[in-house]
């Protein structure tokens, strides 16, 4: 087989697994899908993790062989923490009748596992090439552009629509029309959806750059290393921010009809913006109050690209926020049919990230800025009150370093309420910069 062109898949496996994953990878490189595994590929000479980072950064796909082995590998989990920065799809496949740890519970929740544990595995194999060649179909160039920057549609549309018109369709379903059937809409369409309503929406990847002429190079990083990185992370992995939502609280000015919110499953990356009406939004907010600050849902709506919906928002916010693509779901204020049914069922998983944003007084000169501002975010499954309490004491240990380094700091703005403080800065502030209102800089 020609491996010019470079290995396509990562298999991710412990090391005592590794008669597993060599079948694993043998099925699919004689399917002409070539593989990059640790133990073959890796250069000798040079360190170890340098070969795994330049690897996942350049395949379409992981597979992951998940066994009691991975579950207690520290490597697996920093592989699958690679890959799900870089956005990378990730296939299971479970070699022993095992579930996931704690550990990897957050990265392959949510994903259709391949059970493989059943001997002879190679009864498996024609299965695992028809999902990885699936996988791979998800992120062809044309895809892979969009992921990254969420730019304007193009193209005409492919495929039908008309089933979905009918019943109630998940949002994992609605993410395999979008993604792996490759339909697009030319109009918006009638749609019933089901999934996790969140009230904030996603920054998009990316976020920064679109909203500002000076890009990540440019920057002084008067703060070192470490603000450089947290920024990176925060900016590539677009967290979600309650803004519209603020100033539904806050009776701030808010200039456009709608606030939005998305609709996922298991994360908030696996999200589509949801505009919803400011009638009905302060409904929904307690709903949200009165459960873990979201709530399962269906929404009746209409589903379409968000340049169709431009007009209910202020210019620029749906470039700024992201989700499934550039799709978003919308409730037309004067349409009776839309509406938001929250659901009885209890949500267990909906991860996403928390943050607030710090800069030591002693490194201001004025209006803080991207220059003397640091980043701090978490990991957390917001449907749990446990994991909620460890996310927000990791990040008081970050802030602590961080004050121990730089002196005293000022807090300028934070991801929602269930994060503990008052920013200096109104939600309003920091959205109209971003959206270039005004001269100041954030």
């Amino acid at each position: 087989m020609d491996q010019a062109a470079g290995p396509r898949v990562f298999i991710s496996y412990a090391a005592a697994d590794q008669v597993a994953a060599d079948a694993v990878c043998s099925a699919l490189e004689t399917h002409d899908i070539p593989c990059w595994i640790s133990h073959r590929n890796n250069d000798p000479g040079r360190p170890w993790d340098e070969g795994i980072i330049r690897a996942i950064e350049t395949v379409e796909v992981v597979v992951l062989i998940l066994s009691s082995n991975s579950n207690a590998s520290p490597m697996v989990k920093a592989e699958l923490e690679r890959a799900r920065s870089k956005r990378v799809p990730l296939l299971p496949v479970r070699v022993e009748d095992v579930k996931p740890s704690m550990g990897l519970e957050l990265f392959v929740s949510g994903l259709h596992w391949l059970d493989a544990f059943t001997p002879p595995i190679e009864q498996y194999f024609e299965r695992l090439v028809h999902a990885v060649r699936k996988l791979m179909k998800e992120v062809d160039p044309y895809l892979t552009t969009r992921l990254g920057a969420y730019q304007a549609y193009s193209g005409p549309p492919r495929g039908s629509w008309a089933e979905l018109s009918i019943g109630t369709l998940n949002v994992a379903d609605l993410r395999v029309k979008l993604v792996v059937e490759h339909k697009q809409l030319e109009r918006p369409l009638p749609i019933r959806v089901r999934g996790t309503l969140f009230p904030c929406a996603l920054l998009s990847s990316g976020w920064w750059d679109k909203q500002s002429e000076r890009k990540f190079k440019d920057f002084e990083w008067r703060g070192g290393g470490l603000q450089k990185w947290l920024f990176n992370g925060f900016d590539l992995w677009g967290p979600s921010w309650d803004v519209s939502w603020d100033f539904l609280k806050s009776g701030q000015g808010l200039q456009s009809r709608y606030c939005i919110a998305q609709l996922g499953e298991g994360d908030e990356a696996n999200s589509i913006p949801v505009l919803v009406p400011v009638s009905k939004a302060p409904r929904l907010q307690d709903v949200f109050n009165s459960k873990w600050g979201g709530s399962e849902a269906e929404v009746q709506g209409v589903l379409g690209h968000r340049k169709h919906f431009a007009q209910y928002v202020d210019p620029g916010a749906l470039e700024l926020f992201g989700g499934l693509l550039d799709y978003c779901l919308c409730l037309e204020e004067d349409n009776r049919d839309h509406v938001v049914d929250p659901m009885g069922s209890r949500t267990d998983l909906y991860s996403g990230y928390l943050w607030k944003c710090v800069a030591p007084k002693r490194l201001l000169a004025g209006t803080p800025c991207i220059d003397n501002v640091f980043f701090i975010w978490e990991h957390v499954n917001f449907a749990d009150g446990d994991a909620l309490k460890y996310c927000l004491d990791a990040m008081a240990h970050k802030e602590q370093y961080i004050t121990e380094q730089f002196g005293e700091l000022l807090l300028v703005h934070k991801s929602s309420p269930l994060v503990p403080g008052t920013p200096a800065f109104s939600a309003e502030a920091v959205y109209k910069t971003l959206l270039g209102k005004t001269g100041e800089s954030i």
